[in-house]
C-alpha cells in the first residue's frame, strides 16, 4: 500500500490517506491482521512513526528507514511492536538523533529493535538491506495477548481499551486490571 500526500504523513489528510489506503487492502486481499507491518522511507518513515503512535495495536512492526521521529516519550507504548530503524551514517537531510535515541530507548525497555546505522551512506537505503528487513519480518507477528500493556503518553485506541493519558494493565487469564484513566471499547 503506497498512498501519497502533498502536506505531510502526519497531517489529518496523511493519516487519512494511510487508514483508506490500508482498509481497502484489506477489503480487497486475504490479509492476516496479526502481520501488518509499516514501512515508510524519509518523509514516510516520519509518517510511519505518526501512524504507528496512534494505533500501537494495530501493527506487528514498524520500520522507519532514513527519517525516524524521536519516539522516546511513548516507547513504553510500543512493548507489542517490533522496530527495524534504518539511517544513514552521513545523511545530510536527515539528523539521525531522533532514531538513535529511539533505539536506545526501546532497546532499554527490553523491546524488539533492530537499529541499522549504514556507514558511509547518506539519504539512500541501498538494495541490500532489504533482505535482512525481509527476514525479520517473516518472523515476526502482532501478539495480541501482551502479558502486560502500558501507556506512557498519548491517547487513542489500545487494544481493547481506549485510554486518555498515563495507564498500566495486566491480565491473567479472562482478568484484565487497568490503573488510570481508561474506558472500555
Amino acid at each position: 500500500v503506497v498512498p501519497s500526500t502533498p502536506t505531510g504523513w502526519g497531517s489529518e489528510q496523511g493519516q487519512e490517506a494511510i487508514w483508506k489506503s490500508i482498509g481497502h487492502a484489506q477489503e480487497n486481499y486475504n490479509i492476516d491482521p496479526n502481520r501488518v507491518f509499516v514501512y515508510g522511507g524519509s518523509m514516510g518513515g516520519y509518517g510511519v512513526c505518526s501512524t504507528i503512535t496512534a494505533r500501537t495495536d494495530f501493527f506487528a512492526a514498524a520500520c522507519p528507514f532514513i527519517g525516524c521521529s524521536d519516539l522516546t516519550g511513548y516507547a513504553e507504548n510500543f512493548s507489542n511492536v517490533c522496530f527495524y530503524i534504518v539511517v544513514g551514517e552521513k545523511d545530510p537531510y536527515v539528523d539521525n538523533k531522533a532514531a538513535k535515541l529511539t533505539a536506545d530507548r526501546l532497546k532499554e525497555l527490553g523491546y524488539d529493535v533492530t537499529f541499522r546505522e549504514m556507514k558511509d551512506k547518506g539519504h539512500e537505503v541501498p538494495p541490500s538491506e532489504y533482505p535482512p528487513l525481509v527476514a525479520k519480518l517473516r518472523k515476526t507477528s502482532r501478539n495480541m495477548y501482551a502479558p502486560k500493556l502500558q501507556r506512557g503518553n498519548g491517547s487513542g485506541r489500545w487494544y481493547w481499551l481506549e485510554c486518555g493519558g498515563d495507564s498500566d494493565g495486566e491480565y491473567a487469564g479472562q482478568t484484565v486490571t487497568v490503573k488510570g484513566s481508561v474506558s472500555a471499547v
